[in-house]
């Protein structure tokens, strides 16, 4: 596979989700607040600078496709199998914060920072950058509202 194991961990512990709105108002303010909540993965799009465009949402296994990820206001981030079980795991805790519009997120074997390039009130994306085999990736990961 063509993604670090770095994105394949982080994509499988951040994709998160914020609280429920009535409102169709799109139009959200970015804070810790604001993006709490339950979130799936809708997307993974890795760029690489060799021009490959790779779509890894459409290869991940199911059972992390399914996951919930709760992005909890105290700065708890708790990632659930919800659907199909990928090991005997079911749940995971890291913690995350933001600054501006960096995510800082961790637990104890790994610790990231990505970028967070959109956000509304029912999903959000962030990107962050890695290098595999000499191509340095901009991966994309996107996460909808449950």
């Amino acid at each position: 596979m063509r993604f670090s194991l770095f994105f394949l961990s982080f994509a499988t512990y951040v994709l998160c989700s914020a609280c429920k709105k009535e409102s169709s108002d799109d139009s959200c303010e970015l804070s810790m607040s604001s993006l709490s909540g339950d979130y799936q993965m809708i997307s993974i799009i890795s760029k690489g600078s060799n021009g490959e465009v790779i779509n890894q949402f459409d290869t991940a296994d199911e059972c992390v496709k399914d996951n919930m990820w709760t992005f909890a206001p105290n700065g708890f981030l708790y990632v659930k199998d919800i659907g199909l079980q990928c090991g005997t795991i079911s749940a995971n805790v890291e913690t995350w914060s933001l600054s501006g519009n960096e995510m800082h997120v961790s637990n104890s074997t790994i610790g990231a920072i990505v970028k967070i390039t959109n956000f509304s009130c029912n999903q959000f994306s962030y990107e962050g950058t890695d290098s595999y085999n000499g191509v340095t990736y901009v991966t994309t990961v996107t996460l909808k509202r449950y």
